[in-house]
């Protein structure tokens, strides 16, 4: 009699095709470095929101150029940039080039002097980093303290067009003898009225907002 002997194949687990998608969703989170923003004049209130106090982060800012202070303090919000992105809830780091000529608005509207600089800005305030130093440690408290000791002050609002275009011509005139009824309009504040009133005519005519030709 003939004994029949059947042998079951062996079978090895394989991973689920919604396992291997956790493991990647989970190495490309703890993988993905978390980038300095690079800012400039055109962009800078659109993506911070620094003079509306609309929320859009928690922004620390560096104006730099291209020292070698400058270059060192970049490297150190690069590694904060990634070593805070899961413990400081609403951190964004970011850059301004002092450099650049289209930035020389932000310069003034938040007095930098001195390159670097750095700002923390929070509900339409902002605060300087005062430290003569900028090594990790110091620059990590500022942020993770939201600036905490720092004065705070307002952000100025950016200049719309008509303080840009007839602002700096009407200083120019006002330094002239004759043109002192410029000056004494400009200090009550109505010298760019006529330029004003047709500028927001154009802008009834074309269907824009005031507020597309500043942010």
């Amino acid at each position: 009699e003939t004994e029949l002997m059947t042998s079951c194949p062996k079978t090895t687990s394989k991973p689920t095709i919604s396992g291997m998608w956790i493991v990647f969703g989970m190495l490309f989170v703890f993988s993905t470095d978390a980038k300095v923003i690079k800012l400039d004049n055109n962009i800078f209130e659109s993506k911070t929101q620094a003079s509306r106090g609309e929320y859009s982060g928690y922004w620390v800012v560096s104006f730099c150029n291209q020292s070698p202070r400058c270059q060192k303090l970049k490297g150190i919000m690069s590694e904060l940039s990634n070593e805070l992105k899961r413990t400081a809830k609403g951190l964004v780091f970011a850059t301004v080039d002092s450099e650049n000529p289209i930035n020389a608005p932000l310069l003034e509207r938040f007095e930098v002097v001195d390159e670097p600089t750095v700002i923390f800005i929070e509900q339409a305030h902002f605060a300087k980093y005062s430290h003569k130093t900028f090594s990790k440690s110091k620059v990590k408290s500022f942020a993770q303290s939201h600036a905490n000791g720092e004065q705070f002050k307002p952000v100025p609002k950016p200049k719309d067009i008509i303080e840009q275009t007839i602002g700096p011509l009407l200083e120019t005139l006002a330094g002239f003898v004759f043109f002192w009824p410029v000056s004494f309009l400009m200090s009550l504040g109505l010298a760019e009225m006529p330029a004003r009133i047709l500028w927001f005519g154009v802008l009834y005519v074309s269907g824009k907002t005031f507020e597309e030709t500043v942010w």
